[in-house]
């Protein structure tokens, strides 16, 4: 979906029907990520300069269907993790293990799981804070961080701050440039080869130092 198509659908209903596609939007992202949260939201900003509407609604609508989004990705992450410790609990009692759990690629899909929920007991309070900011993975963050047992109230507390800061970013980014929906899509578009790149670097980086760590060892 592109800007121009986002607010061709937002301008068609009414305030209270177009404030509820914004919020959906939101939420949709978290969970189905591909789905183009970012673009509607600009088209929210648009809507403020171009036809009357309210920023506050907009950015109240936006909000609350991104922090919907994120609980039901923390609580699916939660879901996963009490799902493991079951059946992982019923292995040591010496019951038959199920046969989903025997698969090799399900051991180290395991293993993966078990170091990122290590890393989220030490760091996740900050990879929900800059969540917003990541493309792409914002909602396997949250459901990362159910599956490490984070606090529920701590993570939507920083799912707020991050979810406020990014959208107020895109309104103000969207009333600056008005009308210029090029302008906008461009200027996305970089910042989305920008992070992408870096998280590419990050990844090959963590790979590197993984190899490293076994060799040594």
């Amino acid at each position: 979906m592109d800007l121009s198509a986002a607010i061709e659908m937002l301008t068609g209903p009414g305030a209270n029907l177009a404030t509820a596609l914004l919020a959906a939007a939101a939420f949709l992202e978290y969970v189905f990520p591909p789905f183009p949260g970012d673009t509607v939201t600009l088209a929210g900003a648009i809507l403020v300069t171009g036809y009357g509407f309210s920023a506050t609604r907009v950015m109240v609508a936006v909000v609350l269907g991104s922090l919907a989004g994120a609980a039901l990705d923390f609580l699916i992450g939660t879901a996963v993790a009490r799902a493991i410790s079951r059946a992982r609990a019923r292995a040591r009692e010496g019951d038959p293990r199920p046969a989903w759990l025997r698969l090799g690629i399900v051991q180290s899909a395991l293993r993966g799981t078990d170091r990122v929920s290590q890393a989220f007991a030490r760091h996740g309070e900050a990879y929900i804070a800059i969540n917003r900011f990541l493309p792409g993975i914002r909602a396997f963050l949250f459901v990362a961080a159910g599956m490490a047992g984070l606090r529920f109230g701590r993570v939507m507390l920083w799912a707020t701050v991050s979810a406020v800061a990014w959208n107020l970013l895109l309104l103000g980014v969207g009333m600056a440039l008005g009308s210029r929906l090029d302008a906008i899509e461009t200027v996305f578009r970089d910042y989305g080869i920008v992070v992408w790149t870096l998280l590419a670097l990050v990844a090959v980086g963590a790979w590197i130092r993984h190899r490293r760590r076994r060799r040594r060892s």
